[in-house]
């Protein structure tokens, strides 16, 4: 058989014997994979993502961060410890 003639499922078709399989891979693999994805997601667009510059701590002048506001992605630098916006990218 050639792969273009392959069926393509949106989902695992669940036969006699994939029952189990396929509810192993979706409890085990998919659920935690896709927790792990949208706690990351989460993450980014409540507190952004922030770029440490070698040699730097969390809160040291120099660092980068990205954060979306009102559908914005907005970079900001932290200068003389404050976070600064550098430069906007509207998403309006």
């Amino acid at each position: 058989m050639s792969i273009d003639k392959m069926p393509v499922f949106k989902s695992f078709p669940a036969g006699k014997g994939q029952s189990r399989l396929v509810q192993w891979i979706e409890n085990k693999i998919y659920r935690i994979i896709s927790r792990r994805i949208n706690w990351l997601l989460d993450r980014v667009l409540s507190e952004g993502i922030v770029i440490i510059v070698d040699g730097n701590g969390p809160e040291d002048d120099g660092n980068w961060r990205l954060i979306v506001d009102s559908g914005n992605l907005i970079f900001e630098k932290r200068i003389s410890g404050e976070w600064v916006t550098v430069w906007t990218i509207s998403g309006q």
